[in-house]
């Protein structure tokens, strides 16, 4: 019960969860960035206009709302970027657009599209070239209206935790802005780092800790509390995973399946059409990364 009570009330399951890689560029080299690792040799492409317009063809097809993020990489570097959210935000069937960010670019020049897209932040203390920056940057947003949240990378190397303690009570305090703090993966995206009990010790804080603007209450867990107690094992539950993950190369695959090649979008346009409603799959790892809000509603069986 404690589970199903994790699910956001608002979501209905037969909506499109879909994060897109137009490009695998990136100013920061964050040692435990997955799409670095997942893409390899592959590291450093934009997806060509011809790629970024079978995508957009597609997800105009959806016959289901969606929620897209956009990834990378660093998004906001790709040539085509705005290009992308001049298209994206006029799609009918777009619930929310949020765009992934590092902050690393100065963006007072940044078109307003605050009645059509959101900020996630994401903040890496090993990596950030310039805090002062990234925290004006989120300001600036804030200020101009778009909903913004930031994510708090829990890095494991404990020279860091003060300045992650530190920033994570500036953005607390910060009117309007969501914070969350991310634990971060180990060799794969199915398998969470492996920290050490005096990492456990140090953030136990976060034990009590409610995320600004969710329903929480007494029934509910929230990020430390399933990641500290272990409770990220549903291997062999019944999922309702509606996630979805286009390459830089266009191709979609169903996140958690693994590698596979997945389908190209430039051959099949009508990939999200066929999507009908949202199926049960049978879970195959033993560490979800769904966060601690376990998005994805899911079944014992």
């Amino acid at each position: 019960m404690k589970y199903s009570k994790q699910h956001h009330i608002e979501q209905e399951p037969d909506h499109l969860n879909i994060h897109w890689d137009s490009l695998t560029i990136c100013q920061l080299k964050c040692s435990y960035c997955y799409a670095r690792n997942e893409y390899g040799k592959e590291w450093g492409k934009l997806s060509s206009i011809e790629t970024i317009d079978a995508v957009i063809e597609s997800l105009s097809r959806s016959e289901l709302g969606f929620n897209l993020g956009l990834l990378g990489g660093e998004p906001t570097l790709g040539p085509h970027y705005y290009y992308i959210l001049d298209k994206i935000s006029e799609l009918e069937k777009n619930k929310k657009i949020y765009v992934v960010t590092n902050a690393e670019k100065d963006f007072t020049d940044h078109p307003d599209y605050s009645d059509r897209i959101a900020f996630l932040f994401s903040w890496h203390p090993a990596d950030c070239t310039d805090r002062e920056r990234f925290i004006n940057n989120m300001k600036l947003m804030l200020s101009r209206g778009y909903q913004c949240k930031v994510n708090v990378m829990l890095h494991h190397d404990k020279r860091l935790w003060p300045d992650i303690k530190e920033m994570f009570e500036i953005c607390a305090g910060i009117e309007g802005l969501k914070v969350h703090p991310h634990f971060i993966y180990g060799s794969s995206i199915s398998e969470l780092f492996h920290y050490r009990e005096n990492f456990w010790e140090y953030f136990s804080f976060l034990e009590d800790y409610q995320e600004k603007d969710l329903m929480y209450d007494d029934d509910v867990f929230n990020d430390y509390q399933i990641f500290h107690q272990g409770l990220t094992d549903f291997e062999g539950w019944s999922c309702f995973n509606n996630n979805y993950e286009i390459d830089v190369r266009g191709n979609v695959v169903k996140f958690c399946l693994g590698k596979e090649e997945g389908t190209s979008l430039l051959k099949n346009k009508d990939f999200f059409k066929n999507i009908q409603e949202t199926v049960p799959m049978i879970c195959p790892h033993k560490a979800c990364n769904c966060d601690g809000l376990l998005k994805q509603y899911k079944e014992k069986v």
